[in-house]
């Protein structure tokens, strides 16, 4: 498992406009208010964990992986890992260059449990991207997961949008609980203290995150890859 982790990571940072991408984007999430929850940090998150099983799977890579001794199970957890893992090396990245600027322009530097919170929040939201991202993965071609998660994200909030300005209360009621099941948000700043954390919310998350998980494994476990095909 540490093997796929390791060749995740190769594969994004081998790619040269790849690493200037995420080395911009962490440069534009170092700046005030560090780590907020701007574009560039889910724009980098997309880069990172988009194509994670198609594109091995495109290239013929995929064939030879698990032709050796290794489950399909391992492999997703790897690729899981190795995601979570080059993710969370562009938030530190991302972290370290902020505090230097701003001391550099001798800005007062943040409080350390809130940006340690601000970097768990980070995270734990990053992990359900990235399992959500792992299941498309495993059953459509190059970046179909993530144009799949875009339209899947819009059409919930125009469905809802539209039922709300409507009056549809349970077309609204349902499409709130489908959006709240699929893509639960959970204030995770409450995690400075936990008997403010929504148990709720986050069993919704942990639901989620799991669910997507064993998609993934039953989807590919079923599968059948012809070489140098999506």
């Amino acid at each position: 498992m540490n093997e796929i982790a390791r060749r995740l990571l190769r594969q994004k940072l081998d790619s040269a406009g790849t690493a200037v991408a995420l080395a911009l984007l962490a440069l534009m999430t170092a700046l005030p208010p560090m780590l907020a929850a701007g574009p560039s940090r889910w724009i980098a998150l997309l880069l990172i964990a988009g194509g994670l099983v198609s594109k091995d799977a495109s290239n013929g890579s995929l064939q030879m992986i698990l032709a050796r001794p290794i489950s399909r199970v391992e492999y997703l957890l790897g690729r899981l890992a190795g995601a979570l893992g080059a993710y969370a090396a562009f938030l530190l990245f991302a972290t370290v260059v902020g505090l230097a600027l701003g001391r550099a322009f001798g800005a007062r530097p943040p409080d350390p449990k809130g940006l340690a919170t601000e970097l768990a929040a980070a995270l734990l939201d990053g992990a359900l991207v990235v399992a959500t991202l792992l299941f498309l993965s495993t059953f459509l071609p190059a970046y179909g997961d993530v144009v799949a998660y875009f339209a899947t994200g819009v059409a919930l909030s125009t469905t809802l949008g539209l039922a709300q300005s409507s009056g549809r209360a349970r077309l609204a009621s349902a499409a709130r609980l489908v959006q709240g099941n699929i893509f639960p948000s959970v204030p995770w700043d409450a995690l400075a203290d936990a008997r403010r954390l929504p148990l709720e919310a986050v069993g919704r998350w942990a639901l989620a995150l799991v669910s997507y998980l064993v998609l993934a494994a039953v989807v590919f476990s079923r599968r059948e890859f012809a070489y140098g095909h999506d």
